[in-house]
């Protein structure tokens, strides 16, 4: 073990690192989310390892929808759509109404 993973840390300092409410670090804790040591009968602290392996467990690798130069196709405004009628042709048709 490094000299820094010795470092125990209070459940603020631990909080402002995920940059969370201490409480929210406290509730971790009980949850067993995060690792703590137990000072005394009631105090938690924690260590950089603890941290850390909770940052890792937490880790999301979300993969981004990359297509390589796919062009959408489209319709022309005005074109032939659903109705199978141009606008001129629409146009037309209701003046002959």
């Amino acid at each position: 073990m490094n000299g820094t993973s010795n470092i125990l840390l209070k459940a603020e300092e631990v909080a402002a690192m995920l940059r969370i409410a201490s409480k929210s670090v406290h509730k971790l804790a009980r949850k067993g989310e995060i690792g703590f040591v137990r000072v005394n009968g009631r105090d938690r602290r924690f260590t950089n390892m603890h941290v850390d392996e909770y940052i890792q467990r937490n880790t999301v690798n979300t993969p981004v929808d990359v297509k390589p130069n796919s062009r959408v196709s489209c319709l022309p405004k005005g074109g032939e759509k659903s109705t199978g009628v141009s606008g001129t042709n629409l146009i037309e048709e209701m003046r002959s109404w």
